[in-house]
């Protein structure tokens, strides 16, 4: 039997293996990460020299939130930092989704299924990009505009989407002066299409578009899209946006990146503004809800200058009868004076009171016969009206 003096050393030992283990796994997995996520170049992304360590320091922060990632395929897990994330193949959200909607609508043209399916993909991204901008601005703070905007470029990368280089003439102001000329380098969307031997007619970056005119629409507090002027997949030496507010994105497209607007949107690469179809279709069921009350104004004018015609009408065949009714009756008043005047000077005889009466009948007939077919032409047009 051992003796405990040896029971212990031996255990010690084993102990001491164990942590030595546990901090040779921990360097091995510290190398493992370290390979993924350490970027191959000092900066992940350009910046004008004024405001490069803001990306530097969102850099460093965002560094070390992806050094906690987990992955568990038995979980279905990739999680970075408590957040879950999903791997999907790049060329599934540009280049085989394009493909797809543009097939589905094929039956609108060429023109108009490749503005759908940007649309789409432009909504889509710009989600992304206002959500993840909520929830990053959460983890890693930024008071200002520029702050919660250098969070973006660095998640952008990290995440596969594409490295960031912003232009000098930028103008980050949070108002609506604002203008942003960036590249794009990497661009995942570029890259499907490249990879595929593809080339298109018009820049293919929308979701990179959205994306990051969503992440700055939500640092800066105001509405903003983003225009790709030149795009790797369309033969250009980069991937270059101009972000800016919708009614000014124009005007600074001109300005920067001397394109033709109208030419891109003739081939169906519109300016992308953000939930456009739904728009459409409130201004589509306004336009229709003032449609219809014009028609029933329409309708009621319609049916009063019919009423009015039907008036006109039937006060013609009311007044004939009562015209006659009239008469009659102013008749029966002369006579009925006349014979009254007979009776005062003691002339009414039984003959004049006979032919007074006879007289009196007719008219009173004649009354009743026309009030009635007056009183029916007035039901008529009742019946005609309602």
């Amino acid at each position: 039997m051992d003796r405990p003096e040896e029971t212990a050393e031996a255990e010690a030992s084993e102990v001491a293996r164990l942590r030595a283990r546990v901090e040779q796994l921990e360097r091995d997995n510290a190398r493992l990460r370290a390979g993924v996520l350490e970027p191959s170049a000092p900066r992940v992304v350009q910046a004008p020299a004024e405001v490069q360590p803001l990306f530097d320091r969102a850099t460093r922060t965002i560094h070390a939130y992806f050094q906690r990632l987990e992955v568990d395929p038995a979980r279905a897990l990739i999680g970075i930092d408590d957040d879950r994330y999903l791997l999907v193949r790049a060329s599934a959200f540009s280049i085989d989704f394009l493909d797809t909607l543009v097939q589905l609508y094929a039956d609108r043209g060429q023109r108009e299924a490749l503005s759908i399916s940007r649309g789409f993909l432009f909504d889509i991204a710009h989600t992304i990009g206002l959500h993840d901008a909520r929830a990053m601005h959460e983890k890693i703070g930024g008071c200002t505009p520029l702050e919660k905007l250098s969070g973006g470029p660095v998640l952008f990368a990290y995440t596969g989407w594409a490295q960031v280089d912003i232009k000098p003439e930028s103008q980050a102001s949070p108002d609506e002066d604002f203008c942003l000329v960036y590249e794009h380098p990497y661009s995942f969307e570029a890259a499907s299409f490249l990879r595929a031997g593809r080339t298109s007619e018009g820049p293919v970056c929308i979701m990179n578009s959205g994306y990051s005119s969503g992440w700055c629409e939500e640092s800066f507090g105001l509405p903003l899209t983003a225009v790709e002027v030149a795009c790797k997949a369309r033969g250009d030496s980069a991937c270059r946006f101009i972000m800016a507010p919708p009614h000014r994105i124009a005007a600074r497209v001109r300005e920067h990146g001397n394109v033709d607007l109208e030419a891109f949107g003739a081939k169906g690469f519109a300016v992308p503004t953000y939930f456009e179809r739904k728009r459409v279709e409130e201004d589509l069921r306004e336009s229709l809800r003032r449609l219809k009350e014009a028609q029933d104004e329409l309708v009621r004018k319609e049916r009063l200058a019919t009423v009015g015609l039907l008036v006109a009408g039937v006060a013609h065949e009311v007044n004939t009868p009562l015209g006659v009714a009239v008469t009659a009756m102013s008749i029966v008043h002369e006579e009925l004076t006349a014979l009254q005047v007979s009776f005062e000077r003691g002339q009414l005889t039984r003959g004049v009171l006979r032919s007074f009466l006879e007289r009196a009948g007719q008219a009173g007939g004649m009354v009743r016969s026309n009030l009635d077919r007056a009183a029916a032409e007035i039901m008529s047009f009742k019946r005609v009206s309602i």
